[in-house]
């Protein structure tokens, strides 16, 4: 038995079409109504009060003036997102934009915590870096002991520059000067005055030569890397600022070392002692040799330390 098949007729053919695409365009507009109106609802109940952000809280902050710090946060959850969804809601506001916007804004801040107690009350935590040191510009007056610009700017734990600092008389703080990472263009708030590493290594160094017995006040770093750590004087009338010369290719740890045997070698050991007021400099750049020079002397003393391999000859000055 031979199966029948309708065959349609071309105008029958065109209905169908016609029927078809008509069904399409019924159900893309049904969709694209209902997905309207699911964003439109969206949109009103971002803004409803609910779930307003209505007041914000800020903590933490000593030196930085509280309304600073909220005109920094209300500048970021003012307005909507593309147009439709209000910042300030308290499910959907910009967190991440604000933490980073106020620690943008404000330098001295080291960190920036947010957290909603209700769906209207912000709570902002800041936490302030703490004034450790100072960066008192690239140039140093050597004679009087200090740096030839008026301006120092506070330097925390990790070597960041946060803030200009007032002026301070003595040795209140221990300062920095020179070049580090800094890039000239811009102002040194803000920047890194080394790498929290490289800093930190510094530090030790300086507490290494403390603990032998010496107070420092400054550090001085060259742009071709040569440095130089100031020693603090004996007395505020003392005209010479004796320093130790160092770089930062020598081992840190290895030239301390050195520096604790020459202190403990004749004639130095007794010389430092007695003659300290005169002493210009002591020289650790050298593998296993230490060498200083005195006011008024000759030439410039040189000690190898105990596993030196060789002697050696200083050149007279």
């Amino acid at each position: 038995m031979q199966n029948k098949r309708e065959i349609l007729k071309p105008s029958r053919v065109l209905e169908l079409r016609q029927k078809r695409r008509a069904k399409i365009r019924r159900r893309f507009f049904v969709i694209l109504f209902s997905v309207a109106a699911f964003v439109a609802g969206l949109s009103y109940l971002s803004k409803i009060e609910p779930t307003r952000i209505e007041q914000v809280v800020i903590s933490g902050n000593d030196t930085i003036d509280t309304d600073a710090i909220l005109k920094s946060v209300q500048d970021k959850i003012i307005g909507n997102y593309v147009y439709l969804f209000s910042k300030q809601n308290g499910l959907i506001y910009p967190q991440e934009a604000i933490r980073e916007h106020v620690l943008e804004t404000f330098k001295r801040l080291s960190d920036v915590a947010l957290d909603l107690s209700d769906l209207h009350t912000l709570h902002v935590y800041v936490t302030e870096r703490d004034a450790r040191y100072l960066w008192c510009g690239h140039d140093f007056n050597e004679a009087a002991g200090e740096t030839s610009r008026a301006d120092c700017y506070y330097i925390d734990a990790n070597g960041y520059i946060f803030s200009e600092a007032p002026y301070f008389s003595g040795d209140v703080f221990f300062k920095f000067y020179g070049t580090g990472l800094f890039n000239d263009s811009l102002a040194p708030v803000g920047q890194q005055f080394l790498s929290p590493d490289d800093f930190q290594k510094l530090l030790d160094f300086r507490d290494s030569i403390i603990a032998l017995g010496l107070q420092t006040y400054g550090l001085v770093l060259s742009p071709d890397g040569e440095y130089s750590l100031y020693i603090a004087p004996l007395s505020a009338e003392r005209p010479i600022h004796t320093k130790i010369e160092f770089n930062k290719k020598n081992d840190l740890t290895n030239i301390t070392e050195n520096l604790r045997a020459a202190l403990l070698t004749e004639p130095f050991a007794t010389d430092f002692k007695k003659k300290f007021d005169s002493l210009l400099y002591i020289d650790l750049r050298f593998t296993n040799k230490v060498y200083y020079k005195f006011a008024q002397a000759g030439g410039v003393p040189m000690i190898s330390t105990p596993d030196a391999s060789s002697a050696a000859t200083a050149t007279p000055q």
